[in-house]
């Protein structure tokens, strides 16, 4: 289990119970972007929310790799941190287990493209369920 802190410095995708704001929060340094959302129960309607939050071009696409795309050219600076929170998945990791994974690939061929740039994109995800078993968890 890594700490929030650790997973900031480190980027990647993590399972995350509860919620990072108020320990986002008490992080020293510079705070980070901080965008949060409840997911919705499909791959569409989690795309459009994403892409309303972090004001994606009208053009995006609404695929797996569209999110790569936008997300990538965001625009971030070296030594900046975003963080994706992203709560509640348990009915979408029910109903599309397949999409979720196809998901939480995406965010981390993302997060190994901004850790290259010395930008750290730290997705946490909760209610993953077994689809999320592998992925690290963070407290």
């Amino acid at each position: 289990m890594k700490s929030l802190q650790e997973a900031l410095e480190n980027g990647g995708v993590y399972r995350f119970e509860g919620s990072g704001g108020a320990s986002l929060g008490r992080l020293a340094g510079r705070p980070p972007r901080h965008v949060r959302i409840q997911a919705p129960p499909t791959k569409r309607a989690l795309l459009d929310a994403l892409a309303g939050i972090l004001e994606f071009p009208p053009h995006f696409g609404g695929n797996w790799d569209a999110l790569y795309d936008c997300l990538t050219d965001l625009g971030l600076v070296a030594g900046s941190t975003l963080v994706i929170e992203i709560g509640g998945l348990t009915r979408f990791a029910r109903q599309a287990p397949g999409e979720l994974a196809a998901g939480i690939e995406t965010f981390r061929d993302c997060a190994n493209f901004w850790r290259e740039r010395n930008v750290h994109l730290a997705v946490l995800l909760g209610g993953t369920g077994r689809v999320g078993r592998d992925l690290p968890e963070t407290a």
